[in-house]
């Protein structure tokens, strides 16, 4: 089974790829401050679903072309393939890119789910923001726990099956189509892009909201609610996931006891700290421990 996907900076690109069951494959994919790279290969898939954790993705089968961004608008999105065809894969360089891409044939959603008349035509492509539910099962294929070998695939495989229910429920955004909402202006999207760069240097202290709005020249209200419209995610859930980030980093390379871990978070009950551990990673601080 995998181990975890992440390495050091200027590390080489670590990639697994899992076939879970016939008809049933997962690619992951993290790459740290990687060298911008291209990426060709036959796909005979009849859906290919794709989404970014981190970094963006230009990806192309055949003349249909998906751009993933994380954090930015659409990080998610699936493409029907009726037709073995191209893959061109553009990973742009300098920052780090975390991806899991799903595989799966006519028939293994024949035998699934019935039937295929609900699938679109040739090439047809749909993009759309992950729901916090599918970036957490994202989250847990890219880090699963240590678990016994035949149970391992299973807990792969549940995880990459909700993925794919979600591909096939979510009405998303079909290529060259307007989304529901209308898009925010590019420079809301650039400050709120440059306030997470910010974030993550400081999620180390004790931030309030207003704090962070007079960083930004604004209202705290104002920019809640520019947040969320920019990112799909409240200021303190996105504070809160690069803390619980910094916690595991230190857990994994420093050393830290659970309650020192805990309060590095800004958790001052390390049972709490563990609970929100376990919700975003899939396991638990001390099974990150055990790990060392």
């Amino acid at each position: 089974m995998a181990s975890i996907l992440s390495g050091a900076a200027g590390a080489p690109p670590l990639r697994k790829i899992h076939r879970l069951r016939p008809g049933l494959s997962l690619q992951l994919a993290c790459e740290s401050d990687s060298q911008a790279s291209t990426g060709l290969a036959m796909v005979d898939d009849h859906l290919r679903i794709v989404l970014v954790l981190n970094g963006r993705i230009d990806v192309s089968y055949g003349r249909s072309a998906l751009r993933l961004v994380a954090e930015q608008g659409a990080d998610a999105g699936v493409v029907t393939l009726c037709e073995p065809e191209e893959c061109r894969r553009v990973v742009l360089g300098g920052e780090s890119s975390r991806r899991v891409s799903i595989g799966v044939n006519r028939q293994w959603l024949e035998e699934s789910f019935g039937e295929t008349r609900m699938l679109a035509t040739h090439l047809a492509t749909r993009s759309w923001r992950a729901s916090t539910r599918a970036r957490l099962l994202a989250e847990q294929l890219l880090n699963p726990p240590l678990l016994p070998g035949h149970v391992a695939g299973l807990y792969l495989e549940s995880r990459a099956i909700e993925l794919v229910i979600e591909a096939l429920s979510t009405d998303g955004v079909a290529a060259g189509q307007a989304a529901d909402q209308a898009p925010q202006p590019a420079v809301l999207r650039r400050r709120m892009l440059d306030l997470t760069h910010w974030l993550r240097r400081h999620a180390g202290e004790p931030l309030s909201i207003g704090q962070i709005a007079c960083h930004m020249n604004t209202t705290p209200t104002t920019l809640q609610r520019h947040f969320r419209q920019a990112l799909g995610i409240t200021v303190f859930d996105f504070l809160q996931q690069e803390r619980l980030r910094l916690a595991r980093h230190a857990l994994e390379s420093e050393g830290l006891s659970v309650t020192q871990a805990a309060a590095m978070a800004g958790y001052a009950n390390p049972g709490s700290f563990s609970t929100a551990f376990r919700r975003y990673f899939g396991l638990t601080p001390r099974q990150v421990q055990a790990r060392l």
